[in-house]
């Protein structure tokens, strides 16, 4: 069911995600049940050898073996090719999770035990158009570049501008809209009002429940306003956009979806 569920929803998902795809076509199966389940099959869980199925030294090529995970709550299809070798093996009497690396294995250090260096290299980097170069951020909140102090959410609208300009022939400055006797601010309007849309910047959490709150908000504004082109424009981490579709596609009627990556400056529609 697990593999299902992943499978279903484009080959990435967070927990919550494949519990509610599970839950949702086969009824009330436990939620812990699900989990244990999510852990057993990720090949770089180092908690997965506390379950039978992974009490004995082997190579992830088993049926358990088809999940990897990317960030915390979040897993990915297990693609060897990609995420590299991985075995649970034997070590000094121990049953542990290791990566291969030719020769070499390295065994997969518990969370409690990773140093300080070792957690800044997972952190989540981000490509700054002022520098040039993909930074780490410091606080979520400002969401400003350590080297140059600009706010990269903002530098992103600017560059995704610039793209609409060029591409869609079309000056979309933001502005105010009536809806409705309502007056709500969106980052992009012709002057027609032929053109409606607005950027968000998002990083992925396990359970983005304000962010999601936040699209549903905008799809439904958008759907009261008379333009011909309805549209939100995501940056950062597609996968925000794509759960969010997972679950609520038959609500967006005719507000289209993007994804803008300002680092390569590509547009890729998600509807």
């Amino acid at each position: 069911m697990v593999k299902e569920a992943v499978e279903a929803l484009g080959g990435r998902a967070s927990h919550i995600d494949i519990i509610n795809y599970i839950q949702d076509r086969y009824g009330p199966v436990k939620e812990g049940t699900i989990r244990c389940q999510i852990t057993i099959c990720t090949v770089n869980m180092p908690s997965r050898v506390n379950f039978p199925e992974n009490k004995k030294s082997r190579k992830c090529d088993s049926k358990y073996d088809f999940l990897y995970s990317i960030n915390r709550g979040e897993v990915v299809l297990y693609n060897p090719s990609e995420h590299g070798e991985w075995e649970i093996a034997n070590v000094n009497g121990r049953v542990v999770v290791i990566k291969k690396l030719g020769s070499q294995s390295f065994p997969l250090l518990p969370e409690k035990q990773k140093t300080e260096g070792k957690l800044l290299q997972t952190q989540e980097r981000v490509y700054c158009p002022v520098c040039k170069i993909d930074v780490i951020i410091k606080n979520e909140r400002s969401l400003r570049c350590p080297l140059c102090n600009h706010k990269i959410d903002e530098l992103f609208e600017i560059e995704l501008r610039k793209f609409l300009l060029l591409n869609w022939k079309i000056s979309l400055p933001s502005r105010r809209v009536k809806i409705r006797g309502i007056m709500k601010k969106f980052d992009f309007v012709s002057d027609d009002m032929d053109f409606i849309g607005d950027a968000k910047f998002y990083k992925s959490l396990d359970v983005p429940a304000a962010k999601w709150s936040t699209i549903a908000e905008y799809v439904w504004l958008l759907q009261f306003t008379t333009a011909t082109n309805k549209f939100l424009i995501f940056g950062r981490d597609k996968s925000v956009p794509q759960r969010w579709l997972n679950r609520y596609h038959s609500l967006i009627e005719d507000v289209k979806f993007y994804f803008f990556d300002h680092k390569k400056m590509e547009l890729q529609s998600l509807t």
